[in-house]
């Protein structure tokens, strides 16, 4: 689904993904979890941008993220912007969605 809004809104919209449960009880990377979620990545054929997060992001934003997943935006400025949506919708929802904020 998510492969899908990154294809229909190319050169206006970024979809970046932000795997979870990747770091170990220390906040540091964890290698097998890593390779994992490469490969459930490649599986679901989500060929988008997914990036580790930082030790701040995990103190900020994702603290506060209970349900997987999570959808924020962020303006151009890196600003979140409106609220964030949880749980799974359908490329319909998600249009409807993001063309309201276009």
């Amino acid at each position: 689904m998510v492969g899908e809004i990154a294809v229909k809104y190319e050169g206006r919209v970024n979809v970046i993904g932000l795997p979870v449960d990747i770091q170990r009880k220390d906040g540091s990377p964890d290698s097998a979890k890593i390779s994992l979620a490469k490969d459930l990545m490649n599986a679901a054929g989500a060929d988008f941008t997914n990036l580790l997060t930082s030790e701040e992001m995990q103190q900020t934003i994702m603290e506060g993220i209970s349900v997987v997943p999570t959808t924020l935006f962020i303006d151009g400025s890196g600003n979140m912007t409106g609220k964030s949506f949880a749980g799974s919708k359908s490329l319909a929802e998600w249009s409807a969605i993001i063309d309201e904020m276009l």
